[in-house]
């Protein structure tokens, strides 16, 4: 192993476990050498070796099954910002998860207009169709089927990993609506109205307008 002096050995095992699995090209599934397979070709002690492969445990690239060894099991985080989340509290972590949440809705608007197919058409109407007559807690949990869809239009791998961070967190931080209080069955009729408008643009393949109004649904300016 090429030791750097200026990481920790545990961060140079670590660095040698990541060269090896790139070397090898590793797929998911393959399998990986055992801890003294690893110390041996490492020259490292097992305590080491053992540190260094729970570092890729905890990412979820390896994982170690009964009879079967160490496996590779993902090369992407299934939710990245999953142990950070519960920390954020505050207003202004809430702004900026909104905030990420347009940028990752009007940036994708390319994906969606070109990957769209019938049946995602019908699903989405489905969702929005419900709109019209659910009490508010419903509503704000088809708000969320609704971009949950639009995210498995766009089929983006890596926008996918984002799904627990901008939708899901939502899930518990939605907060009672003053508008539906105000008139349920307006509020209703509103919203129903506004997705499927979005839907309407969006098998029309007409990019300008999904974006306009995804832009209106947020209040964006």
């Amino acid at each position: 192993m090429d030791f750097d002096s200026d990481k920790t050995v545990t961060a140079n095992a670590v660095k040698a476990l990541q060269d090896y699995i790139l070397k090898h090209d590793l797929k998911i599934g393959d399998s990986l050498p055992t801890e003294a397979e690893f110390c041996k070709l490492f020259s490292v002690s097992r305590g080491m070796i053992r540190e260094a492969l729970q570092y890729f445990r905890t990412l979820g690239i390896i994982e170690s099954r009964p009879r079967k060894g160490m496996t590779i099991k993902n090369f992407l985080p299934t939710n990245p910002f999953g142990p950070y989340l519960p920390f954020c509290r505050h207003d202004e972590d809430r702004a900026a998860i909104c905030e990420m949440r347009i940028i990752i809705d009007l940036g994708m608007t390319h994906l969606l207009t070109k990957n769209v197919i019938e049946k995602d058409i019908i699903e989405l109407s489905n969702t929005a169709q419900a709109m019209g007559k659910a009490e508010l807690a419903e509503l704000c949990n088809l708000d969320l089927e609704f971009h949950r869809q639009l995210l498995s239009i766009a089929d983006n791998k890596f926008l996918n990993c984002m799904e627990p961070f901008i939708i899901d967190y939502f899930e518990t931080t939605n907060n009672p609506d003053k508008q539906y209080y105000q008139n349920p069955d307006k509020y209703r009729v509103s919203e129903k109205s506004k997705h499927l408008a979005i839907i309407a643009a969006i098998k029309n393949h007409n990019e300008e307008l999904v974006r306009k109004l995804l832009k209106n649904h947020y209040s964006i300016t």
